[in-house]
């Protein structure tokens, strides 16, 4: 019954319930079967729409899962590639850093296995150096009295072992013992002149002035003594005062100025031995500096300087007199203001390093000494006289050993507290400071070598480190091991490091990754283009699929896709072909059911396969049609006629389907379904009945709910629907769009109780009627009082079924009974011409606040819609200044338009404003739309929509309702046209549409011209109007008064400060807002048709425009010219749109306009009855007016199909109504003098 059917419906959400349903009385129909040819379904099959929705559901689960289980197989595949690429590329890197860390490892080793050999071989030099100077010394003076010796030509001596030693200073220092003081003292005196000689030497070899060829042949004289070995007396001498020269002539310096230069003739040397508080007291031995080289030439503080003083010389002395080892000392430095001799140290050393070619010394780097014996005998060294104590520049040891691409090694000495590194680039070295800084990280790599090679006669020459070989042999004096501590480590630095570990790994990596990366893109894209190609291919077969499930029953379906697969075109009978129902999906989807669908006959003659049909004994067909529709389609958008059907046509999809009830197809605004078949089912009449109440019960829930999108008139749409119950035979009719077809009588009768039915009302026949009293469903029933006339039937007794409870107010108040009681529902379209909904002012006709409000806010959703392209738009464009921003204009109390801001005047009268043309903006991008801002979302405040709401009320509220015509419900259908006719110049993609489409401002300006062009309008024509108000008509100069008042009513409404947020959303300078306003007053005044002077302005503008050709006026004028033109022609086209609509809604329209002159008429206000000349002043509306707008909207060429239709329609109503029309006018006449006969009873009654 109904109740198990809607508990069914309750729990059709849940999928377990619906496993489970399998209705009693559908296991009891397969086991009745049909008739002799019928569709066998003794299998017992379910094929109900829940169990399809189950099988849908699996299929659907079982297809999800493939493609889950695809899916996560391609994204396991993905992930393999990406980790192999991302594998591939790490061992790239790591094998690319490797050989780069080989390298580094083999250069550092070669370079400071190198570095280490050289500073054995610079070693081994200066001691060989040292020794050869030393013998030669002793070979020199062997003959003589030591220490009373001096070097003969000294820079000279001392040069080749300076240069084979690399060492910066040479001094030579003779041992003194204690009794050999005075003769020292005398002897320094007499052979001071080896100062004088060496100074005049060198200054002349380091001068860069002098040039060798300025240099004389031979230098004057500039000693004072002879060189020749001191005569040693045999009487020591008492005091230091007998043997100082008599210098009494010379008190004052004596100076000679030569060719060159100056030289101090008495330079003259201490004769005394000094320390460093002036004369050495100290008893003992000393060993006074007497010779050295190179000669500081300005420094002779050192001459004569006990060197042992120093406390590491003492300490180094008894080694070298005593043991006739040579020392290698402990490492100096000199800093910069200690005290008096640290700073002399100083700037000796700087010198000499300068001198020596060492460059710039700076204080804190180390400074190495090297002593070296001299002995008296050159054959036997049993006696020391002498030592030589050669300075050693640390930095040298390093110079000169590894080529110019090493870079960066660190090399750290060490010598038992002290420690100093350097970091050698190339041939040179750089002292980095007093301490180990050289990069722990890099210990792994350390080079280590002891000084101590030479030290031993039976030295092998291997140093004691990696290797690291020296194949020469030391033959000098043994090197004192006590003081050789030194240790030198070598390092490699990060600067090295980064010679040789860059970041070309990790290019490696990133190009194999991203080639890898490229190969699983390029495998992805693939697959991707693949799946593509099959989601396409299951795309076409699904929408193939579906659009043969949509239009076939499932066994239909099977027996098409059954025929397919049939290799030998083997006959298939009807039972056997819906057999196959059980197929699998898969199977089904590689069938093509199209073949069998194409012509029945093969090119040879023979059918290729049998037809697909049968013969039902019960079943129930519906017919059902949207009451209305064609009428109020016609004044509708393509769009918002397919936004309708679309909607109520897919709610009744759904309705059908949970309803077990066949959608056969829809035919315009006709749906046809039935039950009973192709699976026979016993309550077909009860389902069907119950789908068609479904149906009624939805229809005007969704006509309100279109409401705002397609206006007003759609809620009063609602549907007819007819039902009938009878045998059907149905089958696919092959061929071109080959479809499920039913046949037979039982489809004529069900169409025939559509079309005799009543808008809002299920009827049904009485053989419907018998099978829902069969289910206990008769309380559904009211019989039809009258008996209707069936074409090719004649006279039958019809039913009402009855809506829900909850059926919509609509239906429930729309049920009449009519004068012979018989129950009856109005058509919309009768309605709409029955006196009781045209008559005015009567009950039914007058409109509620509700009605008034619905219909503003209509127009306030087209409104918003346009105002929204005007702030999109905007918001594209350069901002406006804000000094030409929120300029308004009103009204000063003597009637002149004033500007807020701008100086200057409107004209009081509209008339004043009526221009030839309106210049709208020039565009660069062209006048098409720019599709940015046409389908831009831009957000209105809610300020700007609450204003706007409240301005369309307020105007609604403005217009007089008890004028049948002039009413706001007529404004808004001129609203809607002129959106319709908008939308066709805006959707123009191609051709020239004057600038109108690109600018969302002047649409904005016709569609607003629209909702207030009636304002206060006084139910007459503007001469009776002149003689009711001769204020008013003399305020606007006799023309145009009740346009005129309109547009002043509606300016001023929107002039109060109450809107301004809605003003500066419309125009945001005074430009705007003049054009604004020019653009509404040209519109409004276009609406009166009958003033003269301003048709004769428009049909002269009209010539220019679109009949004469002058090729000297500008591209823009003419362009604004034909502009103006379309915009008047929107609006005028848009207030007669009823004569140019169907037949319906021009009847409506009509009669209305026929009541409101009818009605002044009668109350004197009019002086003409306008029966009299109703009929023919339509036909000459027609041909002198609609007809040509109409042909004109045509030549305008920016309405597209939307004039074609307009003068179609004109055509047609004018042809109607010049059959129809006296009838029509008479039956007007009729029903008002019936009407005003009637309230005159009443009257009389009441009195």
């Amino acid at each position: 019954g109904e109740g198990s059917l809607d508990q069914s419906d309750k729990n059709k959400t849940r999928m377990s319930e619906q496993l489970r349903y399998t209705p009693k009385e559908s296991m009891a129909e397969s086991q009745s079967g049909g008739g002799s040819n019928g569709f066998d379904t003794s299998s017992g099959t379910d094929l109900s729409p829940h169990q399809e929705v189950v099988d849908k559901e699996r299929e659907k689960a079982l297809a999800h899962a493939e493609s889950r289980a695809i899916f996560r197989l391609k994204l396991m595949l993905l992930f393999v590639l990406i980790a192999v690429a991302l594998g591939v590329a790490f061992y790239a890197h790591k094998y690319a850093r490797d050989v780069q860390e080989e390298e580094l490892c083999n250069t550092f080793q070669s370079h400071g296995t190198k570095l280490v050999s050289g500073f054995y071989q610079d070693s081994f030099q200066k001691l060989q150096a040292m020794e050869s100077l030393s013998s030669s010394i002793t070979y020199l003076f062997r003959n003589e009295t030591w220490p009373f010796v001096t070097i003969p030509d000294s820079s000279n001596f001392f040069r080749p072992f300076l240069a084979l030693s690399s060492a910066a200073h040479i001094k030579f220092l003779p041992i003194v013992g204690n009794r050999q003081r005075l003769q020292w003292e005398e002897h320094v005196l007499k052979q001071q002149n080896w100062v004088e000689d060496v100074t005049v030497q060198e200054v002349v070899e380091r001068s860069p002035t002098l040039a060798p060829t300025d240099a004389p042949s031979s230098l004057p004289s500039i000693m004072t003594t002879s060189s020749q070995p001191t005569t040693v007396s045999t009487t020591e001498p008492t005091s230091i005062t007998d043997i100082m020269p008599n210098n009494n002539n010379n008190t004052n310096a004596r100076r000679r100025r030569t060719q060159y230069f100056e030289i101090d003739e008495t330079i003259r040397i201490s004769p005394y031995i000094k320390s460093y508080v002036g004369v050495d007291t100290s008893p003992g031995v000393w060993t006074p500096v007497w010779q050295y080289s190179p000669f500081v030439s300005n420094n002779n503080y050192f001459i004569n300087f006990n060197q042992l003083v120093d406390d590491e010389f003492q300490l180094d002395f008894p080694i070298l007199a005593e043991k006739k080892n040579a020392v290698i000392a402990r490492t100096e430095s000199y800093q910069q203001g200690l005290d008096f001799q640290s700073t002399r140290d100083l700037e000796f050393t700087q010198e000499v390093l300068r001198i020596g070619g060492y460059g710039t010394y700076e204080p804190g780097e180390p400074i190495g000494f090297l002593h070296y014996p001299v002995f008296q005998s050159p054959s036997s060294r049993d006696k020391v006289v002498a030592v030589l104590t050669a300075t050693v520049y640390w930095k040298s040891y390093f110079q000169n050993i590894l080529p110019e691409t090493a870079q960066g090694i660190i090399c750290v000495v060490e010598n038992e507290d002290q420690q100093f590194t350097y970091k050698i680039d190339g041939k040179d070295a750089t002292f980095l400071g007093n301490a180990d800084l050289h990069d722990p990280r890099f210990d792994e790599f350390e080079i280590t070598a002891e000084y101590k090679a030479f030290q031993d006669d039976d030295s092998d020459g291997i140093a004691e480190d990696k290797g690291t070989t020296f194949n020469h042999v030391y033959t000098g004096v043994p090197v004192d091991q006590s003081r050789l501590n030194y240790k030198i480590r070598v390092y490699p630095s990060q600067e090295m490091a980064d010679l040789y570990l860059t970041d070309e790994p990790v290019y490696y990596a990133i190009v194999i990754a991203c080639v890898m990366l490229i190969a699983v893109l390029v495998f992805a894209v693939y697959d991707w283009y693949v799946e593509m190609r099959q989601q396409k291919v299951s795309t076409v077969a699904l929408k193939s699929n579906a659009i043969v499930s949509s239009l076939f029953p499932k066994q239909i379906k099977d027996k098409l896709y059954g025929e397919s697969e049939d290799n030998n075109n083997k006959p298939l009978s009807n039972r056997d072909a819906f057999r196959r129902a059980g197929r699998t999906a898969s199977t089904r989807a590689a069938d093509s059911p199209e073949q069998s669908l194409t012509s029945p006959i093969s090119s040879s003659g023979r059918r290729k396969a049998s037809a697909i049909a049968d013969f039902f004994p019960s079943a129930t067909v519906l017919f059902m049609d949207i009451a209305g529709f064609t009428a109020w389609s016609s004044s509708r958008e393509p769009s918002q006629v397919f936004i309708l059907l679309e909607t109520m046509f897919s709610t009744f999809d759904k309705l059908a389907l949970r309803r077990r009830v066949f959608k056969v197809e829809t035919i315009g605004d006709c749906y046809l379904a039935v039950c009973g078949l192709p699976e026979p089912c016993k309550k077909h009449a009860l389902y069907v009945a119950s789908f068609a109440r479904d149906c009624l019960e939805k229809t005007s829930v969704l006509a309100h709910q279109l409401i705002p999108s397609l206006g007003p008139e759609t809620g009063e749409l609602t549907v007819r629907i007819g039902m009938h119950s009878g045998p059907i035979t149905a089958g696919v009719l092959r061929g071109d769009r080959a479809r499920f077809q039913l046949f037979g009588d039982t489809v004529n009768t069900g169409s025939r109780m559509e079309s005799t039915g009543k808008a809002g009302c299920i009827q049904c026949s009485e053989d419907c009627s018998e099978q829902l009293r069969s289910w206990g469903k008769g309380n559904w029933l009211r019989k039809r009082e009258d008996k209707i006339q069936a074409k090719g039937k004649g006279e039958m007794q019809t039913y009402w079924i009855m809506p829900k409870d909850a059926a919509t107010e609509r239906s429930q108040t729309t049920i009449r009974t009519n004068s012979s009681g018989a129950l009856g529902m109005k058509d919309p379209a009768e309605y709409m011409m029955s006196p009781e909904f045209i008559d005015a002012p009567s009950e039914d006709q007058t409109p509620t606040t509700s009605h008034i409000e619905l219909y503003a806010d209509f127009n306030y959703d087209i409104l918003l819609k346009s105002l929204k392209a005007i702030v999109s738009k905007r918001s594209m464009q350069t901002k406006p200044s804000p000094s030409s921003r929120r300029t308004t204009i009103t009204r000063n109390p003597s009637g002149v338009w004033i500007s807020e801001r701008v100086e200057g005047t409107i004209p009081a009268s509209c008339l004043d404003e009526v221009v030839e043309f309106i210049e709208l903006p020039f565009d660069d991008d062209g006048d098409q739309p720019i599709e940015e801002w046409e389908n831009a979302t831009v957000e209105i405040s809610s300020k700007v929509k609450d204003q706007l709401k409240e301005y369309c009320r307020k105007i609604a509220s403005m217009y007089n309702e008890g004028n049948p015509f002039h009413n706001f419900e007529h404004a808004s259908h001129v609203t809607q046209s002129s959106a319709k006719l908008l939308s066709r110049i805006v959707s123009i993609r191609e051709g020239d549409t004057f600038g109108i489409a690109a600018d969302p401002l002047t649409q904005f300006a016709v569609l607003y011209s629209s909702m207030i062009h009636d304002v206060d309008h006084r139910g007459v024509p503007n001469f009776i109007l002149a003689k009711e108000d001769p204020t008013m008509a003399k305020h606007y100069q006799m023309q145009a008064i009740a346009e005129q008042n309109s547009v002043e009513l509606a300016w001023d409404l929107l002039m109060e400060p109450h809107f301004s947020a809605l003003r500066h959303t419309i125009y945001m300078d005074s430009t705007e807002q003049k054009r604004f306003r020019n653009l509404v007053v040209n519109c409004l005044l276009a609406t009166d048709i009958f003033d003269k002077d301003l048709k004769g302005m428009r049909e002269n503008r009209w010539h220019k425009a679109f009949h004469l050709t002058n090729d000297k006026e500008d591209f823009r004028v003419q362009s604004n010219r034909k502009a103006t033109i379309v915009i008047e022609h929107i609006i005028q086209a848009s207030d007669v749109s009823h004569t140019m609509q169907h037949w319906h809604v021009y009847q409506k329209w009509n009669q209305r306009l026929f009541n409101e002159m009818y009605k002044a008429f009668v109350e004197g206000r009019a002086e003409m009855d306008p029966t009299d000349g109703w009929y023919k002043g339509e036909l000459w509306f027609f041909d002198n007016y609609v007809i040509p707008l109409g042909k004109k909207l045509e030549e305008c060429q920016v309405f597209g199909v939307s004039s074609d239709e307009y003068l179609l329609y004109a055509k047609a109503n004018r042809e109607e109504w010049e059959k129809k029309g006296e009838e029509i006018v008479a039956g007007y006449a009729a029903r008002l003098k019936e009407r005003l006969k009637q309230q005159q009873e009443e009257e009389e009654k009441s009195s």
